[in-house]
């Protein structure tokens, strides 16, 4: 009896402290077998995000987990965390070889847990941050948000071919030997992509320390932010008015404000107003549900809604 004690105590330190399951999926792209490292929570609702992130040159989907840990998160915040990896040592950042292996990973992902393809989102490290760049204009309808590490495509000028706005966040180390800050303009090349995103405030905080109190992410921490410019609402509610089709507003043009508009999880002054009074301006009838395929405010098919905001055959409805 006291040798089995014994044996399970050994045990128990192996046990792993993160409720996640670990698998490595293959897939065939462009005529070969590929595969990358995925890790999923042991309860995944569906809908849940996609996390992509592609290691760098001469490594691999399982030294790069190591590396960032991000499957640590996994299981409290609920999202798929995926590491593909590349045809060898390099990614292709010139062609579209990997460009349509991110895509196939993408759809392997919604086929097998049902993610949400609107909330994919994209990382990197070194030479996987170049494939993001690279990748970045062609898969604008695909990535909600990228977030490149130590690397960016300097050969190439994506915010040249990038049809509307991207949300990026670029982490690089001033002193970073490989994509040395200076040499290839590291500052300039982003905010040529603020500049594309016609961003209309800026911030910088010099001395910028991370949670974690190292000395290694101690940097400076610079913003190009956009807003939707409230006070121009009054002129631009209208797209039949002359000043929704006029160029002279202070932040947007006509062009952002109608693709703007379009879109049903775009809320306006008077949805808010109606979501806090209960007034008219967005439909009250929870019956009208029937009628057709209800969604959340994130596109996410709803079969039995609670009280809030829904989407009924491309209009706003509240139940209450």
């Amino acid at each position: 009896m006291k040798k089995f004690t014994l044996y399970l105590l050994l045990l128990l330190p192996l046990v792993s402290a993160w409720g996640y399951q670990k698998e490595r999926i293959y897939v065939n792209s462009g005529g070969k077998q590929r595969n990358m490292l995925v890790f999923t929570p042991d309860e995944l609702p569906a809908g849940s995000p996609l996390f992509i992130t592609t290691h760098g040159m001469g490594g691999n989907s399982d030294e790069q987990s190591e590396h960032d840990k991000m499957y640590e998160l996994i299981d409290t915040a609920k999202f798929v965390m995926c590491y593909p990896k590349a045809d060898g040592d390099y990614w292709d950042i010139s062609g579209t070889t990997d460009q349509n292996f991110i895509i196939k990973v993408i759809d392997e992902m919604a086929s097998r847990y049902n993610i949400n393809r609107k909330r994919v989102y994209w990382s990197g490290f070194s030479m996987g941050s170049m494939l993001i760049f690279h990748c970045m204009p062609n898969m604008l309808d695909k990535i909600a948000a990228f977030a490149p590490t130590s690397g960016i495509q300097f050969s190439e000028e994506p915010w040249k071919k990038c049809a509307w706005k991207v949300n990026v966040m670029e982490c690089i180390a001033y002193n970073d030997n490989a994509f040395t800050y200076n040499k290839y303009n590291i500052r300039g090349y982003m905010e040529n992509m603020a500049n594309m995103n016609r961003y209309t405030r800026y911030e910088k905080k010099t001395g910028y320390h991370t949670k974690n109190g190292t000395s290694w992410f101690d940097g400076d921490r610079e913003l190009w932010l956009f807003f939707m410019p409230w006070y121009d609402y009054g002129r631009t509610n209208n797209p039949s008015s002359s000043d929704f089709k006029s160029t002279g507003h202070s932040s947007c043009n006509a062009a952002w404000w109608k693709e703007a508009f379009t879109n049903n999880f775009v809320l306006t002054r008077d949805d808010i107003k109606a979501l806090r009074q209960t007034t008219s301006g967005i439909e009250k009838n929870s019956n009208s549900a029937k009628d057709g395929i209800m969604y959340d405010m994130s596109g996410r098919r709803v079969a039995n809604p609670q009280h809030g905001l829904y989407i009924v055959n491309g209009k706003k409805m509240l139940v209450k």
